[in-house]
């Protein structure tokens, strides 16, 4: 898996196969969403990508929210690497 802090550095050169979200505390849900997006990307030979955000968008557009993660962005990473 490869982590990429900025747009910048994203490896344009490989199409993709791509979903976007927070993805806080990768519930079941998420992980459906995950298993297609892999398993349609191997049919199409595709690279699966995930665009999440960190910091959480609601701690950016709305300052004094006070939001809770279940995630730190490190465990984000973990499970996402562990699923695939």
């Amino acid at each position: 898996m490869v982590t990429v802090q900025s747009i910048s550095n994203y490896d344009k050169k490989h199409p993709t196969a791509i979903t976007i979200g927070t993805f806080d505390g990768v519930h079941i849900g998420h992980r459906k969403i995950l298993e297609r997006l892999i398993n349609d990307a191997k049919k199409t030979n595709l690279r699966s990508t995930v665009l999440t955000f960190f910091p959480h968008p609601r701690m950016v557009l709305q300052k004094d929210t006070e939001i809770r993660l279940l995630n730190t962005i490190q465990e984000k990473i973990k499970i996402l690497e562990h699923i695939g």
